[in-house]
């Protein structure tokens, strides 16, 4: 089963819902909705909006709720087409008959939509376009059912949303929120999916606390449902404990869960397979080792366009050579970065603490707590533009 297929059967075997299409008698726009789907896939973006706004046969919540399903896929790795798709279950939702589905229910398929569009536009960097969708979903699920795993999913992106803008500690604080609502639907997978998002963001920040919410997020996971999520949760172990010296134990992490990441080839984790490689033999004064995996990580980042992971990844790379003593090779990496800072249109003070930094190393004094204060302080503060 693929991912689109089980973000689809959790939509369908939601219980109330499921009621709902009982009483109508309409538990065939599944298989409906199956067979109208590569009619619709076949076509443009705008091709599909306008036979969906102009055929009944397209305006069931069976074709609503594979779309949506699909556009959670995409996000991963097409964040435009993922918006698109959100935007054709949308349109769908605003042409649901109200006595089919009920009128609170529809505005809980609407609010589904709003928040998978805004997931599309935190992905894409969309910032703006984000706050707006889930300002919208937050109307919608406010005049719904107050279904607890709707919440939840606005929750999640909302703290994902956070976390993007550097507000890291609200971002733990409203994923709080999503993990009580996913508990009070009793879903146990979609708990240990938010403990792991809080774990992510402390990894950076509060490590012994990341090692708790991760191992806790580890036994509340299916594999089964998504073996993907089960990889992050113990790659997140993994750089909780080493970041707080435990290097051995997340060595063995990373060695026993070497197949799993040989299985996926996107560029996120191949990229977060470099650096936590990197990051171990930083650890253990393996230098020309965590040189390499920095290097990797860098040509991953680079190679796929995502600027932002890529500075982080040539301060860390720096980092690494001027440990080195190689004080030349690591001045050409900060020089020849500084122009994507100077394209994202960052604060003065921003700017300025990157050349202060190029200015310590070529002093021989920079330290490697300076390093790693820039790289939180342009985690922090990289979308302020």
């Amino acid at each position: 089963m693929g991912r689109a297929d089980q973000e689809y059967d959790a939509v369908f075997h939601r219980l109330d819902l499921f009621r709902a299409l009982v009483e109508h008698d309409i538990l065939a726009e599944r298989e409906r909705a199956e067979s109208l789907w590569p009619r619709l896939q076949a076509c443009s973006p705008d091709q599909r909006l306008r036979l969906v706004r102009s055929e009944t046969r397209y305006q069931i919540w069976g074709l609503y709720g594979l779309i949506l399903a699909e556009s959670r896929t995409a996000a991963r790795v097409d964040p435009a087409a993922a918006a698109g798709l959100a935007e054709l279950a949308l349109a769908i939702a605003d042409l649901l008959h109200p006595c089919a589905y009920g009128e609170p229910r529809i505005h809980d398929f609407r609010g589904a939509a709003w928040v998978a569009l805004a997931n599309a536009r935190r992905l894409a960097g969309d910032f703006a376009g984000c706050r707006q969708a889930l300002q919208t979903a937050r109307e919608e699920l406010d005049n719904g059912t107050e279904d607890p795993l709707e919440e939840t999913q606005l929750h999640s992106v909302h703290g994902s949303f956070l976390n993007d803008l550097g507000d890291f500690e609200p971002a733990v604080a409203v994923l709080e929120r999503a993990r009580v609502c996913a508990r009070r639907a009793g879903d146990r997978h979609g708990e240990g999916r938010t403990l792991l998002q809080q774990a992510s963001i402390l990894s950076e920040i509060e490590p012994q606390r990341g090692i708790e919410l991760s191992r806790r997020a580890l036994g509340l996971l299916d594999p089964a449902a998504d073996p993907h999520l089960e990889l992050g949760a113990w790659h997140t172990l993994a750089l909780c404990l080493n970041a707080i010296g435990e290097t051995r134990e997340a060595e063995a992490i990373l060695d026993s869960r070497r197949p799993h990441y040989a299985r996926y080839s996107d560029p996120v984790t191949v990229g977060r397979l470099h650096r936590l490689e990197a990051l171990i033999a930083r650890e253990k004064g393996e230098l020309l080792k965590a040189e390499h995996g920095f290097r990797e990580q860098r040509a991953v980042f680079e190679k796929h366009g995502f600027d932002f992971d890529q500075v982080l990844a040539a301060l860390e790379l720096a980092e690494v050579l001027t440990l080195q003593v190689r004080v030349g090779e690591a001045l050409e990496i900060l020089t020849e970065t500084y122009p994507l800072l100077e394209a994202w249109g960052l604060k003065v003070d921003v700017l300025r603490s990157w050349i202060l930094l190029e200015e310590g190393v070529k002093a021989r004094a920079a330290s490697s707590r300076t390093f790693r204060d820039l790289a939180e302080m342009l985690r922090r503060r990289w979308s302020l533009r």
